[in-house]
């Protein structure tokens, strides 16, 4: 895409291998993109090569093939491998036994790959931004607003949330519920809050890029999720000091939430299970905004951004 989804700094040059138009983009026949790939890579004579995505590394290793920089590759793992098994079969499998490293977020995700591959596997977390942890949040002396924050489609598992929600409400009816995300499931997550009656009081909100505006007046942080790589919401959410409940999903959630007094993690799907963690931080909320202070200060302490910054230039000192 030719428009900047994220800012950045003005060190980093964006180079763009086709006009900016995605449907352009896809009309290039692949031999034409690893040959712009190629002559991108020999012009900027780059000392490392990290790929984000199988399919990237699968174009970037076949763009360098029998040159130099096909020795400095490395793929940084930003999902759940277990859910990309089949892409990664497809197009990169092999090809991570030939590159010079694999970056994954978690040990969890290390664990699903070889033994041989794992000698070559870093563990890098997502750093959590400074800005997160400048404002102290104000909380209400008592919680009426629950908040998810991820796109609308089956890995969020909405319509969990939206069932525990549902009996949340019959008993505590000042609730309201905030989702922050688009996606494919959008229409049909709004049938589901509508056929329940509680469109006054589940709402969808779309994409939103404020931090403050998704966590500053929320209560709880809730996630359903049925996988993840490491959620991002779920880290932004308790470095803001919010009570934080997420399902126990592969991978993230237990690197975030370590112990119980850190927040609530799942056991299982059931909605019961979901209810009852949570009436436990609405009954007793001045102990779980407690829980909540205390993990905040954990998570700027192990995941602080001049921290996990420190772990990739030394990584990437130590092989120059």
């Amino acid at each position: 895409k030719e428009e900047n989804e994220y800012p950045y700094s003005s060190k980093i040059n964006r180079i763009n291998i086709s006009n900016g138009n995605i449907n352009d983009f896809n009309k290039i026949s692949t031999i034409k993109k690893l040959k712009l790939i190629r002559k991108s890579i020999k012009k900027e004579q780059p000392d490392e090569i990290i790929c984000f995505f199988p399919h990237i590394l699968f174009h970037i290793f076949m763009a360098t093939i029998f040159s130099k920089y096909n020795k400095k590759l490395s793929f940084a793992v930003r999902a759940n491998p277990k859910k990309e098994r089949k892409e990664l079969n497809k197009n990169s499998n092999k090809i991570l036994r030939f590159i010079k490293r694999i970056i994954t977020q978690n040990t969890g995700q290390t664990t699903c790959f070889s033994p041989k591959l794992q000698k070559k596997m870093v563990i890098i977390p997502n750093p959590m931004y400074d800005e997160l942890f400048i404002n102290e949040k104000k909380y209400s002396p008592v919680p009426t607003k629950i908040v998810s924050v991820g796109r609308l489609n089956d890995q969020k598992n909405y319509k969990l949330a939206i069932e525990a929600f549902e009996i949340i409400y019959q008993k505590y009816s000042n609730f309201e519920y905030f989702i922050y995300g688009a996606g494919s499931l959008e229409a049909e997550l709004k049938e589901l809050i509508k056929s329940k009656k509680l469109e006054n009081n589940i709402h969808i909100m779309g994409f939103e890029k404020d931090r403050n505006k998704i966590y500053g007046d929320k209560d709880i942080f809730l996630m359903t999720s049925k996988f993840e790589g490491m959620p991002n919401a779920l880290a932004e959410a308790m470095c803001m000091g919010i009570p934080a409940i997420s399902t126990d999903c592969d991978f993230g959630p237990r690197d975030l939430i370590m112990n119980d007094d850190m927040g609530i993690l799942l056991k299982d799907y059931e909605v019961e299970t979901l209810v009852n963690s949570l009436e436990s931080v609405i009954c007793d909320y001045e102990n779980y905004v407690l829980k909540a202070k205390k993990a905040r200060e954990i998570l700027k302490e192990k995941y602080s951004f001049d921290k996990v910054m420190n772990i990739w230039e030394t990584m990437l000192q130590k092989e120059k």
